[in-house]
């Protein structure tokens, strides 16, 4: 009995019998993820599972095997592509099966790839196929060619019932939105509970599809909804439709990087990484942007992904650290506007600077205002919380450099680029004054509307003051 009243088959598995050839040990790679995928299916869904249709009897070409396989990939929920270079041969039963398919309504949004070894030349794959994002169940072997191989449970085990459990996820969703679609109740399902927030997890480079599935996972646990429900189409227009489709109704915007910079498509120069994270920006998303301490970006050739690995938004912390970064941030923005008071400027400064924020905090206090300065006194813990506690209950932030080293200034500013997910918003004024001595190079770190005052002439506060954009 089929999962989905309105299908024969639930799901029909398009593969290349070549690529279910057994190997050596007797294992035949397309038949253990077919296996797998119904047990995981059916943990998922309900005591019946699901009605996988796949032809393993090798039986092809005549006219009452055309019909009755046609017959069944009409009468199919979903399609599944396990894709390979053998499936794009053209002479192979699978384009057929693929064609065929695809003469059903609404078909696009119903065809799934499951990648097992990649194509050389993509130009060779199928439209349907080379324009959506295809789930990735190959690695590539050690050392220096990297040789595609598909992961094997007997050696890859981890990777591989990790990538077939994410992948599952995705079907399931995917049958239980066709399920809700045709008015029926999909079990387990009747009366879900409203999600607690809604998440738009972007598009990443394969290498990190592991990382995203693991992010994925962990909001669902806590009940959120992570968009995008199904991958998006690649193609710049496509994708930007898609994309901003579902930015409009997500309450927080993740992007994680890696050291792979992705691919450019002509009519996106800059790449997806670049305009997911731009278009959140604009339609005034919170943007979790995220690489793992171990992506150095000073080692990254091309320009454009090194500029993006060191956007001021980009933290720098742990896979579970993230986890908890994001889940903590949809609870801040749950929590009452804190009471509006009178503006508290916090002025950052290293020891080497500290007798020039002091000059600047004598003026502005006389002018009624509120002002602190870092403490450097007490234990390496305490100093750190209270720099913390000032940068999230500071209205304004100002920060000196004259002799502090450049290094100071990138970590204060990580540091405050950090303390936006404890926030209830940005500062009202982000401002750096540039004091003496005159610096040969900059920080080369930006930072969201951030105000930069050069007094490297000489440091008169009164100008300083006067240049601020403060709320005096």
């Amino acid at each position: 009995m089929s999962f989905l009243d309105q299908y024969q088959n639930d799901i029909f598995v398009s593969y290349s019998h070549v690529d279910n050839l057994a190997d050596m040990d007797g294992q035949q790679c397309v038949s253990m993820i077919v296996r797998q995928m119904r047990s995981i299916l059916k943990q998922r869904l309900s005591r019946d599972g699901v009605e996988i249709y796949w032809d393993d009897s090798h039986l092809r070409a005549n006219q009452v095997v055309d019909e009755a396989l046609q017959a069944q990939v009409a009468s199919s929920g979903i399609m599944l592509a396990v894709t390979s270079p053998a499936y794009f041969d053209p002479d192979s039963y699978t384009l057929k099966e693929l064609e065929w398919f695809l003469q059903q309504p609404g078909a696009g949004d119903r065809l799934f790839v499951l990648e097992v070894l990649p194509v050389d030349n993509e130009n060779e794959m199928h439209p349907e196929v080379f324009t959506r994002k295809r789930f990735q169940f190959w690695q590539a072997s050690g050392g220096a060619v990297g040789t595609p191989m598909i992961l094997d449970p007997r050696h890859d085990r981890q990777p591989y019932m990790t990538a077939l459990t994410e992948f599952c996820g995705q079907l399931r969703e995917r049958l239980v939105g066709l399920k809700k679609e045709a008015g029926g109740i999909a079990p387990g399902s009747a009366q879900p509970a409203e999600p607690a927030a809604t998440v738009l997890l972007c598009q990443t480079t394969d290498d990190l599809e592991y990382e995203r599935g693991q992010v994925r996972s962990a909001l669902q646990q806590f009940n959120i909804r992570v968009l995008p429900e199904m991958e998006y189409p690649q193609g710049g227009k496509e994708f930007r439709q898609a994309y901003e489709a579902d930015l409009a109704e997500a309450g927080m915007v993740v992007q994680l990087m890696g050291r792979a910079g992705g691919r450019m498509p002509a009519d996106m120069p800059n790449g997806y990484l670049s305009y997911q994270c731009d278009a959140a920006i604009s339609a005034g998303k919170p943007l979790v942007a995220w690489r793992h301490p171990e992506v150095e970006p000073s080692e990254i050739e091309n320009s454009v992904h090194r500029a993006q690995l060191q956007r001021a938004e980009v933290i720098t912390c742990g896979l579970e650290s993230l986890k908890t970064l994001i889940v903590k941030s949809l609870e801040e923005q749950k929590r009452p506007a804190r009471e509006v008071r009178s503006s508290l400027i916090f002025i950052g400064a290293d020891r080497t600077d500290m007798p020039l924020a002091k000059e600047l905090l004598q003026a502005l206090s006389k002018r009624g205002l509120p002002v602190a300065v870092p403490i450097y006194e007490g234990t390496p813990d305490e100093i750190q919380e209270d720099l913390t506690e000032n940068l999230i209950d500071s209205d304004s932030v100002i920060f000196v450099h004259g002799a502090a080293p450049t290094k100071w200034v990138r970590s204060f500013m990580r540091r405050l680029s950090r303390s936006l997910a404890d926030r209830s918003g940005p500062p009202d004024c982000t401002a750096m004054i540039k004091a003496p001595p005159p610096k040969s190079e900059g920080v080369n770190f930006s930072f969201p509307n951030l105000q930069i005052i050069d007094c490297t002439d000489g440091f008169d506060v009164e100008r300083i003051i006067s240049q601020m954009e403060l709320k005096l």
